[in-house]
Parts: C-alpha cells; structure tokens; sequence
C-alpha cells in the first residue's frame, strides 16, 4: 500500500533513461516476488500499468500508438492522466509492456547518442485488490 515515486533528474547525456529503464527491470521481478508471497493479493489482485510520455509540453499515451492525452482535473482537485491501462500477470509481462512504451518515446540524436531519449516518460504500476487502489509506483 502506498504510493511511491522515482524521478531522474540531470543534464542530457547523463544516463537518466538508462538508469531509469534499469530500475524498472528490477522493480518487475521484485513485484512479482512480493504478489507471490501474498496470497490474499494472488487471488483478487492486480497489476495495472500505464506509460505515457510528455514531449514539447504535449502528453502521449505510449501503450496506444502514441495518442494524444489532456490532463484531467478529479473531484478531488487532483490532477489526472486518462492513459490507457494494461493489466499485467506476469514479471514477463510487465517487462513486454515498458520494451513497447520505451520503443515508442521520442528521440533524436546527439552528439553522445544516436538514440537520446526527448521526452520526459511517465511509466505508472498500480496494484488494485478487489478494483480497490492499494500501492501505486511512479517512475
């Protein structure tokens, strides 16, 4: 339970896509591992993912062939992105879902890589119970 957020921050050509692509391949399997080692979450849980990315003060859901997105505003005053959600069973799965979303961020070359990330992605993993919202993790 609880929510949880990551956030890289540093000049181009520091890593920070790399850096954040690594940590979300760990956090898959660490999941995975803790849902399997709860029985109450393996029967009525959850894992639901959505991956959208911010380019040239723009939102793209990057799990629908980079649709445009509006940022919504709730009941609550808080801020909300209506991206597409996937449910997801597996660590394998998971993984399958953010290769797809990181394929489809936007780049450009620099001088230091020919494949530089432009974008600023937003990748959400949220475990539900029972349709019930429990932890929620922001990278």
């Amino acid at each position: 339970e609880g929510l949880a957020t990551v956030f890289a921050y540093g000049q181009t050509g520091s890593g920070k896509t790399y850096t954040m692509v690594g940590i979300q391949e760990m956090i898959t399997e660490d999941l995975f591992s803790s849902l399997q080692a709860s029985p109450e979450l393996c029967e009525t849980g959850e894992v639901v993912v959505s991956y959208f990315e911010i380019y040239g003060g723009r939102l793209y859901d990057l799990l629908d062939n980079k649709a445009r997105l509006q940022v919504m505003e709730d009941a609550k005053q808080e801020m909300q992105v209506p991206a597409q959600e996937r449910i997801v069973r597996t660590s394998a799965e998971l993984q399958a879902v953010m290769a797809e979303g990181n394929a489809l961020r936007t780049t450009h070359a620099t001088s230091w890589n020919p494949d530089s990330s432009r974008s600023h992605a937003i990748l959400v993993i949220a475990v539900r119970k029972d349709g019930v919202p429990g932890g929620k993790l922001t990278l």
